[in-house]
């Protein structure tokens, strides 16, 4: 037996959670006054994920979670994170994480990091990026033709 698929998107959440805490993002997140609504809360939401699966976790076995802030943009933090047991990277995941309401340098400098600079997008992280955009822009392009197609026929009327 060995861990499956469900369960390691549980442990990353748990991950990212404890991450959030420790650093501060949530509790500044739930004070900020979200510009979208003019209330007060900016939860930090989960946008995109992709987990890459190198070798089973087996029943029993002990591993740790390890979550780390690549960069950031205008828009969301990108979060990398690792199962590991006995140094061995078993699985790891690229996650799109937002700030609704607000941007991930607001957040910062409610956390007194006012002006930092985000660390240089790993290449592979742009990548990513770029097909995130891309499936959401064809998602989108879907969308509207389906809706375009369903406009069509409902315009259609039948007289006996």
């Amino acid at each position: 037996m060995h861990m499956n698929n469900a369960r390691y998107l549980r442990h990353l959440d748990y991950g990212r959670t404890d991450f959030w805490i420790r650093n501060g993002v949530y509790k500044v997140s739930r004070q900020l006054t979200n510009e979208k609504t003019g209330k007060k809360g900016c939860p930090v939401v989960l946008a995109s994920i992709t987990t890459r699966f190198r070798r089973e976790l087996r029943l029993f076995q002990t591993f740790s979670v390890r979550t780390k802030l690549l960069c950031w943009d205008d828009k969301a933090f990108y979060v990398e994170q690792q199962f590991v047991s006995k140094g061995f990277v078993h699985c790891i995941a690229l996650i799109k994480q937002v700030v609704v309401g607000t941007s991930p340098a607001k957040v910062l400098a409610a956390l007194g990091h006012d002006g930092i600079v985000s660390p240089p997008m790993p290449s592979g992280v742009k990548s990513w990026v770029e097909y995130d955009s891309w499936s959401s822009q064809e998602i989108l392009n879907t969308a509207s033709e389906e809706a375009a197609a369903s406009s069509k026929t409902k315009k259609t009327k039948k007289y006996e």
